[in-house]
């Protein structure tokens, strides 16, 4: 097991261009803005489980939540 981050793409507001998780993820391209999409990807196996982005994301919508996870799940 393993903690890392996991988003709840009904209550992430990326679609208006939040984007506060990727801009404090200190591990580049853990945390990605799809543009095309307009949602936020995380790479479960690059997360350290460091809790930064959750720690950005805006109180009222905690889209955001570390989790304990199976590698390659």
């Amino acid at each position: 097991m393993q903690i890392t981050a996991v988003v709840d793409e009904q209550k992430c507001i990326s679609c208006i261009g939040c984007k506060l998780c990727v801009w404090a993820c200190p591990d580049p391209n853990t945390i990605r803005y799809i543009k095309a999409k307009k949602k936020i990807v995380i790479d479960p196996q690059r997360c350290k489980g460091c809790g930064l982005c959750e720690a950005a994301c805006p109180v009222k919508y905690i889209a955001l939540r570390m989790q304990e996870r199976e590698l390659g799940v």
